[in-house]
């Protein structure tokens, strides 16, 4: 891919990242670990500008070194998936299999993000090319 290429990706993942914070249905963190890797790949100056801000950029930073989502991500993460969650599962009257499905995907989601490292000191630093 082109340069341009990955910095307007990194644009548009940061810019879906900045959304996902006030959506409880959308993601934050993952799109912008995203944008900081397509950042990295295109222009160090905006990756560290995405590792500099100060609400995410230690998480971003810890998942670039080390591979580790903090205990206290994973717990917001759960409960604000929780709390999208509610209005699809209770309320609404979807089938059962969109109900299994959404939940399905949610256990892999959850599955994935309770099996990441906690600390740093679990893990070895990841290599750096």
């Amino acid at each position: 891919m082109t340069r341009l290429a990955y910095i307007g990706l990194g644009y548009l993942f940061f810019a879906l990242g900045f959304i996902g914070a006030f959506l409880p249905i959308m993601p934050t963190t993952p799109f912008l670990i995203l944008a900081a890797g397509c950042f990295s790949r295109s222009s160090p100056r905006l990756h560290q500008w995405v590792l500099d801000q100060p609400t995410v950029g230690p998480l971003v930073r810890d998942w670039e070194c080390y591979g580790i989502i903090r205990t206290r991500a994973k717990i917001l993460a759960t409960g604000m998936i929780a709390i999208s969650l509610f209005y699809p599962l209770v309320i609404k009257d979807f089938s059962l299999a969109i109900k299994l499905s959404i939940g399905g995907v949610v256990a892999v989601v959850l599955l994935y993000i309770w099996t990441r490292p906690s600390e740093s000191s679990e893990v070895t630093p990841k290599d750096t090319d």
